[in-house]
């Protein structure tokens, strides 16, 4: 029982200094602090000129850690599936394209220009729309994902998962994926 009670402090520790540093990265926009490498990319912050484009990159906890759990999950599970089952070179390029995409988009100094620049604001959000689930879908991530998450879970989502719609249709996912995009520009 005590196991349970201390993972679910440093849960709650964890939860609370994300929100802690997200708080005040909303702060350091507002005010000008020097943490401005901590804030979203807002159109509240101060135009973003040619010679400061190398340093406006956006590194706010908010976008950077899920980008770093997604592919450190992914990674993990590319180290505990075994060699049968593990996923092409292709469909590895084509996730690593799907989070490189993601990173451009909401991370690089595109994220910065996108709020005055109206061209860099189209490239932003085709990168978001168009590439970075396309390059994913096709990554099919899946098993890659089962795989590295720990026990507990892994058997919680294969319980899940084999409840669900059966998974012997390869392409299944394609229709699903073409709705939501769909339901996304609508």
């Amino acid at each position: 029982m005590s196991g349970i009670t201390v993972k679910m402090r440093s849960r709650l520790c964890l939860a609370g200094l994300l929100i802690l540093v997200s708080e005040t990265s909303g702060a350091a926009a507002e005010t000008g602090l020097p943490m401005e490498l901590l804030t979203l990319c807002l159109a509240t912050l101060p135009e973003t000129r040619p010679e400061q484009l190398w340093s406006s990159w956006s590194l706010s906890p908010v976008v950077v850690l899920p980008l770093v759990f997604v592919s450190l999950l992914y990674m993990r599970g590319l180290r505990v599936t075994e060699r049968g089952a593990r996923p092409t070179l292709i469909q590895r390029g084509l996730f690593a394209a799907g989070i490189g995409c993601l990173v451009l988009a909401l991370v690089s100094p595109l994220c910065r220009i996108a709020s005055t620049l109206a061209w860099a604001h189209m490239v932003q959000h085709v990168l978001l729309v168009a590439g970075a689930p396309l390059f994913l879908v096709l990554s099919r991530p899946g098993n890659v994902f089962l795989a590295g998450l720990p026990a507990g879970l892994r058997m919680t989502a294969a319980t899940w998962r084999q409840a669900g719609a059966p998974v012997s249709q390869p392409y299944a996912y394609l229709f699903i994926s073409f709705v939501l995009y769909g339901m996304n520009i609508w």
